[in-house]
């Protein structure tokens, strides 16, 4: 019996030293190893140069070569079109424009070829709303631009016709756009933008009395009250009084004001003088429309006073007053005389 009991002893530990044997391999294959897994990690982050190989490829070196080169036309990344006009800026006739109806000015335009290929033959720029439009510049609507190459400026004028018949002091616009020989629009689109106002005209120019005294004249006393009208007035005008000297010289007659620029209608005072080693008959004093910019005379309108001379025996000089305070004339108006 004791020996039967040994025997199973034995047996029992012969197995559990088998499965010891052959269990390693069973708890190796379930037990994940640290050190395997780590080789598995530091795997994973040496795949990352291909990470890095996308990086590097992405600084795109060619999209600043392509801008320095895209002027070529030979290039196939070339992304500057054939034909393109930028306008620069106006040269005559800015935006708000004042244009007297019937009347012709020069408009011209800056304006760049920022494309790549020259304008040559049978290139235009063509008025596109002419039809009905303010604005007229010949009877085809279009200029021929003149040959221009890549990157060039140029001035592009044209003769344009503010129209009679349009409302008066209102703004109009002309269109226009640039066109290759085959019709093909490009570019930017300049424009006209510009008031219509009617011809000007000083409708009343008058003076409240029809002479004046020689003294008065002589020493600076001489004050004139005129009335005036101006209708059609262009903005960027202004109204200037004068004096025409008998030698056709003009002097200025106004007296201080606070606002240099003068009404279309109203009323004030002018200080006439007697022109020197002469003894007038008449003064001429003329009301004159002025164009700021260019100091152009648009309108005038002249009127004339009598100069009037007492005896001797009341002035040692010759030249008396009618009046204490140097002044004649019986209030009536003197109409204007002459014009333009």
């Amino acid at each position: 019996m004791k020996q039967l009991v040994f025997s199973i002893i034995i047996l029992v530990l012969a197995s559990v030293a088998c499965g010891f044997g052959s269990g390693s391999d069973t708890n190796e294959a379930t037990i994940p190893p640290l050190f395997p897994t780590a080789t598995r990690e530091i795997l994973i982050v040496t795949s990352t140069p291909t990470v890095t190989a996308q990086v590097s490829a992405t600084p795109q070196p060619t999209a600043t070569q392509f801008r320095n080169t895209s002027s070529n036309n030979n290039s196939s990344n070339n992304t500057t079109p054939c034909y393109n006009a930028t306008f620069v800026s106006d040269v005559t006739l800015p935006d708000g424009s004042f244009l007297t109806a019937g009347k012709t000015y020069v408009k011209t335009w800056r304006i760049r070829n920022s494309g790549s290929c020259s304008w040559g033959a049978g290139f235009q720029l063509e008025h596109t709303n002419r039809a009905g439009n303010a604005f007229y510049i010949n009877d085809t609507g279009y200029i021929n631009l003149p040959n221009t190459a890549p990157g060039s400026v140029v001035d592009i004028s044209v003769n344009l016709t503010a129209k009679t018949g349009f409302a008066s002091n209102q703004e109009y616009q002309a269109n226009f756009r640039f066109r290759t020989s085959n019709g093909t629009y490009f570019g930017d689109t300049p424009f006209v933008k510009a008031y219509i106002v009617g011809e000007p005209n000083i409708a009343q120019f008058t003076v409240g009395q029809s002479s004046v005294t020689a003294t008065s004249l002589r020493n600076g006393s001489a004050r004139i009250p005129v009335t005036w009208q101006v209708n059609s007035r262009p903005l960027n005008t202004n109204l200037v009084f004068e004096q025409v000297m008998p030698d056709n010289t003009i002097r200025n007659i106004e007296l201080p004001r606070s606002n240099p620029i003068v009404s279309s209608s109203g009323s004030g005072t002018v200080a006439p003088t007697l022109p020197t080693n002469v003894s007038p008959i008449t003064i001429t004093l003329r009301l004159r429309l002025v164009d700021l910019s260019t100091n152009a005379t648009l309108k005038q309108f002249d009127v004339t006073l009598t100069v009037t001379y007492e005896n001797s025996d009341n002035d040692d000089d010759g030249d008396g007053n009618h009046n204490p305070d140097g002044s004649v004339g019986d209030g009536s108006t003197e109409n204007v005389t002459s014009g333009s």
